[in-house]
């Protein structure tokens, strides 16, 4: 059984019908509001993208072709995904003709609860193994953060049914860590963004803090594992929970195949294959392994391989993430 995560950049969907525009607030007073209906230069209706201001548009057809033409490359039994914008939009993705940006139906079971996050990203699953309990963790709220959940997205639990739908062969909680994006706001002095970014990391760390717990607390049977985009190195101290969970959790990407092998750097190429996410800063290339699979022991005994399916653009492919995969030897 092979179990991938993709971080899918913004796979947006948006209502698109024609509108009286002299009818409407005007476009200043509406996009001075988050996640309200804003009417678009063509007289279409799309929505403001939850505080940064643009307007949300639909994610381009090509970005969509390519996006699931490396999802089918990567022929994962069940995919684990970020940034969708909702389950229609998830639902209508896999259900499109892949000359319309779709995964023609590639995927039987499609799972996406609303989450946390102001921009409405929220993490999802496609499957074609049959899936038992869904359950979301997005409510849960840290000792020391008692006023609001502390999943700014959400973390979902799904069991992994084997073919019969008699038991559960597996466990999988997906979710979606705190971002490293430091907003920019006029004014802000180096002060202000180091502030941020520890602000940031704090709320990383207890996001994985409460992962561990929730294993700790369920006491799975199974084998299980924790799969999405973390946001950070696996070395990293917010990261610190999970490598010393009590249930022994194990990085599953400690020694990963990289198909094809990137190609795409001469002049400034990563010195190792573990690594999922690239972005320039100061005149060099960062390469960081953001996007995990931790394996409980169970899990671990039953790893046939990892892997990293790579881009073939130098920027986006699709994703601005590459996706990344565990083999398992689990009955299905």
């Amino acid at each position: 059984m092979r179990i991938a995560t993709f971080n899918l950049n913004n796979l947006f969907d948006r209502f698109n019908f024609e509108v009286q525009l002299d009818a409407l607030p005007s476009r200043e007073e509406i996009a001075a509001q988050a996640l309200k209906v804003i009417p678009d230069e063509d007289g279409s209706l799309g929505r403001t993208d939850g505080g940064i201001g643009g307007l949300v548009k639909p994610k381009p057809l090509t970005e969509r072709i390519r996006l699931a033409e490396r999802i089918r490359l990567l022929d994962a039994d069940v995919l684990v995904v970020q940034e969708v914008e909702h389950r229609d939009a998830l639902r209508e993705f896999n259900a499109a003709a892949p000359e319309h940006g779709g995964l023609g139906g590639l995927y039987s079971i499609v799972v996406c609860i609303d989450g946390n996050d102001p921009r409405r990203i929220d993490v999802g699953v496609l499957s074609r193994i049959p899936l038992g309990g869904v359950t979301s963790w997005q409510h849960v709220i840290h000792p020391e953060l008692p006023d609001r959940p502390v999943f700014s997205r959400d973390l979902l639990e799904v069991d992994l049914l084997d073919s019969r739908f008699e038991r559960v062969v597996a466990t999988c909680l997906v979710t979606h860590l705190k971002s490293q994006l430091i907003p920019y706001e006029r004014g802000q002095t180096a002060t202000d963004r180091e502030r941020v970014e520890r602000a940031n990391d704090l709320l990383r760390g207890r996001q994985a803090e409460m992962i561990a717990r929730i294993l700790q607390r369920r006491r799975l049977d199974r084998p299980h594992l924790v799969a999405g985009d973390m946001n950070d190195a696996p070395d990293s101290e917010p990261l610190r929970p999970l490598r010393d969970a009590p249930t022994g959790l194990v990085d599953g990407l400690a020694d990963p195949v990289e198909e094809p092998p990137y190609r795409l750097a001469e002049d400034d190429p990563p010195q190792s294959v573990r690594w999922t996410h690239r972005y320039r800063t100061g005149g060099s290339t960062s390469y960081e392994l953001f996007d995990q699979l931790w394996l409980d022991p169970r899990a671990a005994e039953r790893q046939t391989g990892s892997g990293i399916g790579r881009r073939r653009r130098k920027t986006t492919d699709g994703s601005d993430h590459d996706p990344a995969w565990v083999d398992l030897d689990l009955p299905h």
